[in-house]
């Protein structure tokens, strides 16, 4: 086309279903660029349609390797249209009310320091989260490159497991660093009334998973 796109954002929506998807937390660590999900207790029980991680519990997360993130949280209410999707990738609620911060339970679960919703006792719940990029403008013919990554880790406990998180996300941050072109990256453009669906198989995970687009 021809159109000059301003205020021009990019994000990644995730729904994170670790296991039983009902008793999940969201995490996000602005430093890292990473939004994360663990499970709430130490014990992934079963229920309808999964038969839980039982103990320990993995946790799972997206990192954004290149650019920065600009904003990340969990996401409070259902989005049901581009607006409300576009108040998301501001930084606000479905609703239109700002977040009280570009990044939502940035805390550290596992040295219980900073805002958690751990440390706040929460109820768990079904999580979705979003990471959002600023791209500030796409002009004709323009190409952003944005790469991310999905990491798992399963550590002792489920805290335990955000602090291997913490560890694998550094590893692949540095390794992406590391080399000279971008970290597999993939041209994004602008198409009309196209859907990505992933799938991840198996859920729970025996150490190992796969996911299909």
């Amino acid at each position: 086309g021809t159109q000059t796109l301003y205020n021009f954002k990019s994000a990644v929506f995730v729904d994170i279903d670790l296991g039983n998807p009902f008793d999940d937390y969201i995490g996000t660590d602005s430093l890292r660029n990473l939004v994360y999900g663990y499970n709430a207790d130490a014990n992934d029980e079963p229920t309808v349609g999964s038969a839980g991680y039982g103990v320990p519990v993995p946790a799972i997360g997206i990192i954004t390797l290149e650019p920065v993130l600009e904003s990340g949280g969990k996401v409070e209410g259902t989005p049901n249209s581009p607006a409300a999707y576009w108040n998301l990738m501001n930084a606000m609620t479905v609703f239109g009310v700002p977040w009280n911060s570009n990044y939502l339970f940035m805390g550290n679960p596992y040295l219980f320091t900073g805002e958690t919703e751990y440390e706040q006792g929460l109820p768990p719940g079904d999580r979705r989260a979003i990471s959002t990029i600023g791209h500030t403008l796409l002009a004709p013919e323009d190409e952003i490159v944005t790469t991310h990554a999905i990491i798992y880790a399963k550590g002792i406990s489920n805290l335990e497991s955000v602090n291997q998180l913490y560890v694998v996300a550094d590893e692949i941050q540095n390794f992406c660093d590391g080399i000279s072109i971008a970290c597999s990256g993939s041209l994004v453009g602008l198409a009309t009334n196209s859907e990505l669906t992933a799938t991840v198989s198996p859920n729970p995970s025996n150490g190992s998973f796969q996911v299909k687009f």
